[in-house]
């Protein structure tokens, strides 16, 4: 511990009087050999992914493996290969709190390591031995923030708190933690509703009184009168609900296009907070939106100056929404507490995503609802409890000491640009790309792409879904971080416009990218791909997709044969719109700006491990 004070810039001595009543303790740990028929899978976590509460853990391990650590951004679990004559040292949950994150504590696990064969049909594992030493503060000592730890002008992540208080906070949140492994998430798509009728019957009796997370996905030429029995049998699971009328997900059978489907999630009634918000949003996008004066709006808010002269447009643009009042049931919650928002909206979250930011630890994550004028009669259909609404949002608060890995991706997407760094930018433009013209390079990116077919003698055709893409470093490579649509381009004036209230900052690096007309996401098929495969490490998905109008007019194909069949997709909550989703995620390194996904196919969610 003298050497993690000097790395945090403290006395050396800093935590000889927070640790000297020897708090610690020892584990000697033996895992037996154990034959393939007595596991489910290679793979198969001989100790669940947990995290470590203490300051400071030392593990003496033998040769075989088996210890995985969790990668915070991509949320896989990557081996900890024993490397001989070295101590692996993971740092604890009250470190991270004392640290403020600058050293923090990371999700951990062991699984079985590679079978060994020993006939021709059976395998059996090594042994495994290992020694555990936990280093833990004073059981009074208090851990708040160093002040070697906090950013001038910030403020801390986590409030002051005892060892004795943090661990019965622990140890009283495990049998949350059981709650939630045995939640039930579950996707049914079928031809006949009545058939997803008979399934949610049956899930009635496990699951009656469980706070319940769903969606409804129905064609335009669905009788009024499945849809309200589809409503009403998700209603009778459980009287605290939340919910919204969703699209098809994007498939590859344009039949499944016009099945009925539902997507649940029941969780546990100690962890969940159910919420109905009406704060507003933005009324409709807009270019170059701080030029704009509408009479119905309320006058744009000063802007602040930053101390070197330039406009401030993070505070500006925070301060253009109602972002200090969070719904009512929310108020009282703890903000470190809650590790997940999940939410169902109209076409203006912004109001609400801006309050959630309270929530600095946790991800946010919400559905903009299908369009429905032609269903339901409402341009919305969100669904609380007993209510339906038009407008504003629904949705659920978690919270518990196992936190979801957010994960995303977004099939068929090329890159049309090399990497670039924004140079220039202010409200949701960019003005300048590595200290050129963005629509010119952007128009010449275009010209060069076989895939841009489709071009107008005026610059960009309407025609064309480009968008601009913000990269990150990971492990050298790099990554597609968050996604923006090109609303518009300016060849004169060179600025690129987003759908966005906040383009990427200066200094950011972007690349331009384009989703070729051809381009036909079969995200079901995917799902039903990844959840057989062989071996696949049982998760729970929560999946929001961002889906296009086309997708779901197709025409009246024949059925096939197997088209009547109804698919369940188990621990798969998948649920899709036109109009996109909106995401804000918090990993160990921090909390993003919320954004917008609306490339058609893309997809963000979180990942429960079980």
């Amino acid at each position: 511990m003298r050497s993690i004070a000097l790395g945090l810039r403290l006395d050396e001595s800093f935590f000889d009087d927070k640790i000297h009543e020897q708090y610690h303790n020892l584990r000697l740990l033996s895992y037996p050999p154990i034959k393939r028929q007595l596991l489910s899978g290679e793979g198969q976590a001989r100790a669940g992914a947990h995290s470590d509460y203490g300051t400071l853990t030392l593990l003496f391990q033998d040769s075989v493996g088996g210890l995985e650590v969790q990668n915070p951004r991509t949320g896989q679990f990557q081996p900890a290969t024993p490397i001989p004559g070295t101590i692996v040292i993971n740092a604890g949950d009250l470190l991270a709190r004392w640290s403020n994150d600058v050293l923090r504590s990371t999700l951990h696990r062991v699984v079985a390591p590679p079978l060994k064969a020993i006939s021709d049909t059976e395998g059996i594992t090594p042994a495994r031995q290992s020694i555990a030493f936990f280093c833990n503060p004073n059981q009074g000592a208090e851990i708040s923030c160093l002040p070697t730890c906090l950013v001038p002008g910030s403020k801390p992540k986590y409030p002051p708190v005892t060892t004795e208080e943090y661990i019965d906070k622990v140890l009283s949140g495990l049998s949350v933690q059981l709650v939630i492994m045995a939640s039930h998430m579950s996707t049914v798509i079928s031809r006949k509703p009545a058939d997803i009728i008979a399934y949610l019957s049956k899930l009635r009796s496990n699951l009656s009184g469980n706070p319940l997370l769903y969606t409804i996905s129905v064609s335009q030429h669905t009788d009024g009168s499945e849809l309200s029995n589809l409503v009403s049998s998700v209603r009778a699971i459980s009287e605290h609900s939340v919910g919204c009328l969703s699209a098809a997900v994007p498939s590859s059978r344009p039949a499944w296009q016009r099945y009925s489907s539902v997507s649940l999630a029941s969780l546990s009634s100690q962890n969940t907070t159910l919420f109905r918000s009406t704060i507003p949003g933005r009324k409709a996008p807009l270019v170059g939106r701080w030029h704009a004066m509408h009479k119905d709006r309320k006058p744009d808010p000063e802007i602040p100056v930053d101390q070197s002269g330039e406009m401030d447009w993070e505070s500006a643009l925070s301060n253009a929404y109602d972002g200090n009042v969070l719904p009512q049931p929310l108020e009282q919650l703890s903000a470190e507490s809650i590790n997940s928002v999940l939410y169902f909206s109209d076409n203006a979250p912004e109001g609400l995503s801006s309050a959630l930011s309270k929530f600095s630890t946790a991800t946010q994550l919400g559905l903009i609802g299908a369009s429905t004028p032609f269903i339901t009669g409402r341009p919305y259909t969100l669904l609380h409890n007993e209510s339906i609404h038009s407008d504003g949002a629904v949705g659920i608060c978690l919270s518990s000491p196992i936190r979801p890995s957010p994960h995303s991706a977004f099939p068929g997407l090329e890159p049309i640009t090399r990497p670039m760094i924004v140079t220039s930018s202010e409200g949701n433009l960019v003005n300048a790309l590595d200290n050129a013209n963005p629509s010119g390079l952007l128009l010449h990116a275009i010209h060069s792409h076989p895939s841009a077919s489709l071009r107008s003698e005026q610059g960009i055709s309407p025609e064309l879904r480009l968008y601009m893409g913000t990269l990150r470093q990971n492990n050298g490579q790099h990554e597609l971080d968050q996604l923006f649509y090109i609303t518009s381009g300016d060849p004169s004036r060179g600025s690129i416009a987003l759908d966005t209230d906040s383009a990427p900052a200066e200094g950011t690096l972007v690349q331009m990218f384009l989703l070729p007309p051809s381009a036909s996401p079969d995200i079901l098929g995917e799902v039903q791909s990844s959840r057989n495969a062989k071996g696949t490490r049982r998760t729970r998905n929560l999946t929001f997709v961002s889906t296009s109008i086309e997708d779901g007019e197709t025409g009246s194909a024949p059925h096939s044969e197997d088209d009547g069949d109804t698919v369940v997709l188990e621990d798969v909550f998948l649920a899709a719109s036109e109009n996109g989703c909106v995401v804000g995620r918090s990993t160990g390194g921090g909390h993003e700006r919320p954004w917008k996904c609306s490339v058609p196919g893309g997809m963000v969610g979180l990942q429960w491990a079980t």
